[in-house]
């Protein structure tokens, strides 16, 4: 399991308890855990339009800088439920005797919310929503204002809102041992500070004793000989006063500076990045078990991602490893394409990814579409690999969805070009593509909801040793 915040672990043992209590769908769990009414808290999942809204209090949402701490918290308890799901901490089971709602309205102040005529009435006191925007009181004043979230984690709340969550025993097995830990840190932490007040008792002692020989006019050897052994006791205090932070530092665990030595055979985790992020790569570290990025680097024949050149000097410079992507268009001269992608980022090192080629349904053009050839885009798609691999002497890699490899890609030439394969859906393993499935992939795109503080990006996954992640 990830390193986890307090935050997180709060919100973990708060899963553990209600599932193990009772069935909990997603939806009551987020009543508890978020959306509650004495915070000012609320959320409405249209699952036909697949959109979500999370709703605030006047107070809360025309406060800018609260507005976005409370957007952040909401997504970072989905994206924790997320990352327990993906990794089989947790599992969600469809109840299949219940039909879906179409609206799922979460709070723990909305009691059976029902809907009249076009408005949704929430709770008996009237409160209601006639658009999305907004909840009002049952005199129309707005209580409530909205901020609508992003296409993936409305998605993710419309699949998932209706069913139930399972715990698997491996959760509470993470828990009891991060628990564990916990209490041999505050049990040494206890231990310490009682040394240290011992030390001072005895030192005040030495102090005491010495006022008391000096008020009786002892000798001075005798006087002079405690004076010392005071001292050096007092002495003996400030130091193990003022090293205290250092033994704490020397016992606890220390945040790693540095990532830890990767295993030779495991699962390693990437991001795939473009101007979209931004500066994200200086947002890495090592509690976010990153050990690849891939960036965009050019689309077409004209285009170069303009925070390509940062990213990939930036990664090369943090240790982590690098590849670099073009986003290839259909029915546009593929010769070009190629020479355009490998003039921008010029040289691939021993140990960057291979070159990468992106091809989906966004590569065809709206009109192209009705005009667009099979046997044309494929033999323009390979004419665009070899020629990317004759210059740069490295075998392309391609980006692609089962879907679009089903329609598009089924000339098995395209098989001994390795796969970096775009599912969401699945759990344990990917669904491959009939070109690749007596080959296999090499990375699995698995998630487009992956956060780094906070920042939604796409999250690969490579299972192998690390070192074949470069050809």
């Amino acid at each position: 399991m990830k390193s986890l915040n307090t935050k997180e672990i709060i919100l973990i043992k708060t899963i553990i308890s209600m599932t193990s209590a009772q069935n909990v769908t997603l939806k009551q769990l987020l009543e508890k855990m978020f959306c509650i009414k004495e915070k000012g808290r609320a959320a409405i999942i249209q699952t036909s339009e697949c959109y979500s809204v999370l709703y605030l209090k006047n107070n809360l949402f025309d406060n800018e800088e609260v507005k976005k701490e409370e957007c952040l918290a909401f997504l970072e308890v989905i994206s924790l439920v997320k990352y327990l799901s993906q990794n089989l901490y947790i599992y969600f089971l469809p109840i299949h005797n219940k039909k879906d709602e179409g609206v799922y309205c979460i709070q723990d102040g909305f009691d059976h919310p029902e809907i009249v005529k076009d408005s949704i009435i929430l709770n008996k006191q009237g409160e209601f929503t006639c658009r999305p925007q907004n909840i009002m009181d049952k005199d129309g004043n707005i209580i409530y204002k909205g901020v609508f979230l992003d296409k993936d984690t409305s998605l993710f709340l419309a699949n998932h809102c209706n069913e139930v969550l399972l715990m698997t025993k491996q959760l509470k097995n993470e828990m009891s041992k991060i628990e564990e830990k916990t209490k041999k840190q505050i049990k040494w932490k206890w231990s310490s500070l009682l040394s240290v007040f011992m030390m001072l008792k005895f030192g005040i002692m030495m102090y005491f004793i010495w006022n008391e020989l000096e008020h009786q006019n002892v000798n001075i050897n005798t006087i002079t000989a405690s004076n010392a052994a005071m001292i050096s006791n007092i002495d003996s205090v400030k130091i193990a006063l003022g090293t205290l932070d250092i033994l704490f530092m020397e016992k606890l665990p220390k945040k790693e500076s540095t990532p830890k030595p990767l295993p030779k055979t495991g699962f390693f985790y990437g991001v795939d990045i473009s101007h979209y992020n931004k500066d994200i790569v200086d947002k890495i570290d090592p509690s976010d078990s990153i050990s690849f990025v891939i960036c965009k680097a050019t689309e077409g024949i004209h285009y170069r991602d303009s925070y390509f050149d940062y990213n990939w000097k930036r990664l090369k410079e943090k240790s982590i490893i690098r590849g670099a992507y073009h986003f290839y268009l259909v029915n546009v001269n593929p010769i070009k394409q190629a020479n355009h992608y490998i003039n921008v980022v010029k040289k691939w090192n021993p140990d960057d990814i291979m070159p990468i080629v992106d091809i989906e349904q966004h590569s065809i053009s709206t009109s192209a579409k009705k005009k667009i050839k099979k046997a044309k885009l494929q033999s323009d798609l390979l004419l665009f690999l070899k020629h990317v691999e004759k210059n740069t002497k490295r075998k392309p890699m391609i980006y692609v969805s089962k879907r679009f490899a089903d329609k598009y890609l089924l000339n098995e030439k395209f098989a001994k070009y390795p796969l970096w394969i775009a599912d969401y859906k699945s759990k344990k393993a990917p669904t491959l593509p009939k070109t690749w499935r007596n080959v296999g992939y090499k990375i699995w795109q698995k998630s487009s909801n992956y956060h780094i503080k906070s920042t939604r990006e796409d999250l690969d996954v490579f299972y192998g040793k690390l070192e074949d992640i470069y050809n």
